[in-house]
């Protein structure tokens, strides 16, 4: 009978422990997406950024009045 509940105890235990792996892996995962999301808002941020200043360069070369400084 003890070792019959030893048994299930483990089992419990193990059950436990896949349980936590599984929510380890999940949340790297979300991890991993949230990550990527913050790197490809950066790289779009950067883009519109260069345009702007590329667009400023270009107003200043034709005399533009339209750059604010």
């Amino acid at each position: 009978e003890r070792l019959k509940r030893r048994i299930r105890n483990m089992e419990r235990g193990i059950k436990e422990l896949k349980d936590i792996i599984e929510e380890k892996k999940n949340a790297e995962e979300e991890l991993r997406i949230e990550r990527a999301r913050r790197i490809d808002l950066e790289q779009r941020r950067r883009v519109e950024l260069e345009r702007a200043v590329e667009e400023m360069y270009v107003d200043a070369e034709e005399g533009s009045d339209n750059i604010i400084v």
